[in-house]
């Protein structure tokens, strides 16, 4: 299904951008 591929991306897109905001919260805080 087409709706299951733009949900896998969506989740994988979402995931990275999660990490990507964990990731500079943790540098803005040690830093």
């Amino acid at each position: 299904m087409i709706a299951n591929k733009i949900m896998a991306l969506a989740k994988g897109k979402l995931s990275i951008a999660v990490i990507y905001l964990f990731a500079v919260t943790a540098f803005c805080q040690c830093g």
